[in-house]
């Protein structure tokens, strides 16, 4: 397959050069041909589909986030009930409830500038759809 572009650039994609023998009508048929002749063609060639993106790895993520130092340490100085369910969370691949209990457990203990953007990095790094 080739596209042919003509002086009007309008991008005409057929089989073949001598598809453009196949055109009915004769000014478009003329266009195609001069600007075949003029070599204003490529091989046409077929867009690429995007790659799927990649899931949440979420084993990674909480595992990354259990060897974090600071993370440890925030998640310690909150309540039992409120970190289990931030665990619980996690461990379910729940974005959504896990970010609504690390909102919530931010207003009992905020875990500081430098601990949140560090886990940002961790999640971002994972695909985990969560804002620290």
């Amino acid at each position: 397959m080739i596209t042919i572009t003509t002086a009007d650039a309008i991008i005409h994609t057929l089989e073949s050069p001598e598809a453009i023998a196949d055109i009915p009508s004769p000014n478009t048929r003329a266009a195609l041909q001069a600007a075949y002749d003029a070599g204003h063609w490529e091989l046409y060639e077929p867009p690429q589909a995007e790659p799927e993106p990649l899931p949440p790895d979420w084993p990674a993520f909480r595992l990354a986030l259990l060897q974090s130092a600071s993370f440890r340490l925030w998640s310690e100085a909150l309540p039992a009930t409120w970190r289990e369910d931030l665990k619980l969370a996690a461990i379910a691949a729940n974005a959504e409830a896990l970010q609504s209990i690390y909102t919530h457990c931010t207003t009992l203990h905020s875990p500081g500038h430098t601990a949140a953007t560090e886990w940002q990095q961790v999640a971002d790094h994972h695909r985990i759809p969560i804002t620290f």
